[in-house]
């Protein structure tokens, strides 16, 4: 459609007419800030790296409110407003994750996690038994988490099944949407509505 990146404006304009691939191109545009609001968080708080992902899903989920809420005659550009409006959404989140009643996820460790980059060993290997799922505690808590996530997967329609496999296979968003017939928002709805049923089932 454009031999050249076109502008904001332009993206926008036909973004508000349902232009997936201006979305495409937007979003493309703006990976960048997203991935920078993201590693700030988690700069200010080393604890959050495991919510790294909910953090660039949450800027993604901005960038698709700011389409429409932003106001060519603001006093700033579409990259300061969405910059801004998604940091803020981010630092709520990062807020509402340390609260007191979510501290246990934040400092939980898990034991089949990489100590560094550079190495394969986990913590595990340090610390842990030759086979944790011989202690009868680890087993039980064990076999309980696979209960319930085959709880939530039982209640799951055809649709989100498809949707679950797709994100676990690292589909691309793009192509993964396009599979289904559906709109990069309603897709990414999809995955953060899976997410929030298996979490709120396994940690109930």
């Amino acid at each position: 459609m454009w031999s050249t990146m076109p502008g904001d404006y332009e993206l926008l304009y036909y973004c508000r007419q349902m232009d997936e691939q201006a979305l495409y191109f937007l979003i493309e545009k703006y990976e960048a800030y997203m991935a920078k609001i993201a590693a700030d968080a988690v700069a200010k708080n080393t604890f959050c790296e495991i919510y790294r992902d909910e953090f660039v899903a949450e800027a993604l989920e901005v960038i698709y409110n700011a389409i429409w809420n932003y106001r060519e005659n603001k006093d700033c550009s579409f990259g300061t407003y969405f910059y801004t409006c998604a940091s803020r959404r981010v630092k709520t989140l990062m807020r509402h994750y340390l609260r007191e009643s979510n501290a246990a996820n934040l400092y939980a460790l898990s034991l089949d996690a990489i100590i560094k980059d550079d190495c394969e060993s986990t913590y595990l290997d340090h610390f842990g038994t030759e086979n944790d799922c011989g202690n009868p505690i680890y087993h039980l808590d064990y076999k309980e988490a696979v209960m319930r996530v085959n709880e939530v997967l039982a209640g799951f329609s055809d649709v989100d099944k498809q949707v679950l496999y797709y994100y676990l296979d690292d589909v691309t968003y793009d192509e993964a949407a396009k599979n289904l017939q559906f709109s990069l928002k309603k897709y990414d709805n999809h995955i953060q509505k899976i997410k929030r049923n298996i979490k709120e089932k396994v940690y109930k």
